[in-house]
């Protein structure tokens, strides 16, 4: 299996993005998903894999109070994540820090929800990026996976203007069909499997993109926002999102 990124890339990553290290409030993104799951099987244990800085772990804390939460991941910068935990008035004494290989690590406990937002696109193999997350999941526990979309327009938009970037992304994981099998050939029931929100488009901030670039892509996302509001609907062409939902 080829891993499509790297331990520098991702460094350069977050150490380039300071501006992430906000407030996360009730509504952030995928947050409703979590609820979710929630409301059919109450957790009270959850690992994020590949997660740093432990946005949605710290979600799960801060907004839904989960008893246990842990964040593994092979990129940990303490001073960072201590930095956005304090912005939300929590510390990491209220995470469990797993500074590990995901490909390498035993587990040494099962959890009732094992989730990533934006690792299994990183992959090449989809089943076997998933069974590292199965490997984690108690008997009877769910697994929410969550990928980008490029298959549409904001695949476009990332291949046209930001190639370097599209390239680290194993584009035929983007596909519910793909992602649906490979659940299943791990063992899993899938619960859900569908495009999120209807519209967005983006680029990454660094490298700083030309003005013209960067006015285009805010065109194409405010007409984007208005054509969703009129025609609400989820797909292949415009949703920036894939989730999964499936339960061991």
């Amino acid at each position: 299996m080829e891993k499509l990124t790297g331990k520098d890339f991702w460094r350069d990553y977050w150490l380039q993005h300071p501006v992430l290290y906000k407030a996360i409030e009730q509504n952030y993104i995928f947050g409703d998903v979590f609820q979710k799951i929630y409301r059919s099987a109450p957790f009270r244990s959850a690992l994020e894999l590949g997660g740093f800085p432990g946005f949605y772990a710290l979600y799960l804390k801060k907004h839904m109070q989960v008893a246990e939460v842990a964040l593994l991941d092979y990129f940990i910068d303490r001073p960072l994540m201590q930095d956005l935990w304090q912005r939300n008035g929590l510390s990491l004494d209220d995470v469990e820090i797993i500074h590990a290989d995901l490909f390498e690590h035993t587990p040494a406990r099962l959890y009732e929800l094992v989730f990533s937002v934006g690792l299994v696109e990183h992959f090449s193999d989809t089943a076997h990026i998933l069974q590292q997350h199965v490997k984690f999941l108690a008997p009877g526990g769910h697994l929410m996976v969550a990928v980008p979309n490029f298959r549409g327009l904001n695949g476009w938009v990332q291949k046209t203007f930001d190639r370097e970037n599209y390239d680290k992304h194993y584009i035929p994981c983007m596909s519910k069909a793909h992602l649906r099998a490979a659940a299943e050939a791990v063992g899993l029931s899938v619960l859900h499997c569908d495009y999120y929100k209807v519209f967005s488009v983006w680029l990454e901030k660094q490298p700083p993109k030309p003005w013209y670039v960067r006015a285009m892509v805010k065109g194409l996302w405010l007409g984007g926002k208005v054509l969703a509001k009129l025609i609400p609907i989820k797909t292949r062409w415009f949703s920036p999102y894939i989730v999964l939902i499936a339960r061991k």
